[in-house]
């Protein structure tokens, strides 16, 4: 197969890529603000490939399970992406909002016994795990007669809680299915069972301020 066949398939095995609107509010220097709206499109990170490799047959075949013989999605699938940038700036002070939006990335879910799911031979990555959004907000305040100029960061504005860990069988962070033999067989001397599975990384980083001075000369 040549090259340009090759790249021919690839091209059509990947959904079209989605939209990114970033969205800027400048002042001019007439001091008359306005609104520019600009478009940008980016690659979609959502790779399709057949798991058709020897060792992932083999291992599927060792545990019993059916061959994958059809498209799948890889871990770090993310079907939408969107970023909104707002700004308003001046030259004594300005402020620029940012806002991050990600549809949630594939994971393998795996259903607890009693789960009528769990005599089906499921494919991997067969689930997505919950969408996620950032806001972000800096901003600066000139010091003229200085020559200095106070800056503030604040990451997660609102200080939302992002789910970027999932447990397998809950499909959600900080969470787990438990029976009463698991709670009576746990033994530790350490730890307790929630401490088992409530993992404080699953979730994205809180809300953080910081505040810098600049200094040119």
């Amino acid at each position: 197969m040549s090259s340009s066949s090759r790249t021919s398939n690839l091209v059509r095995a990947i959904p079209s890529i989605p939209e990114i609107f970033i969205v800027c509010l400048t002042k001019t220097p007439s001091n008359q603000p306005h609104l520019r709206l600009r478009l940008v499109t980016v690659p979609n990170s959502f790779p399709l490939v057949p798991s058709n490799s020897p060792t992932s047959s083999f291992s599927r075949e060792g545990a019993n399970q059916d061959p994958i013989t059809k498209l799948i999605p890889l871990e770090w699938d993310q079907r939408h992406t969107m970023n909104v940038t707002a700004g308003y700036n001046t030259k004594k002070y300005g402020a620029t909002l940012s806002i991050f939006y990600n549809s949630g990335s594939a994971y393998t879910f795996e259903p607890i016994s009693e789960n009528p799911l769990a005599n089906v031979n499921l494919l991997p990555n067969n689930s997505y795990k919950p969408s996620n959004y950032t806001i972000n907000l800096s901003s600066y305040y000139n010091l003229f007669k200085t020559g200095s100029r106070i800056t503030f960061e604040i990451y997660n504005l609102f200080d939302t809680l992002n789910e970027y860990g999932v447990n397998s069988q809950t499909g959600r962070a900080y969470s787990a299915i438990l029976n009463e033999a698991d709670v009576a067989s746990f033994r530790s001397n350490y730890t307790t069972i929630e401490d088992t599975y409530q993992d404080p990384s699953s979730y994205s980083a809180p809300r953080s301020l910081k505040i810098g001075l600049e200094w040119s000369y």
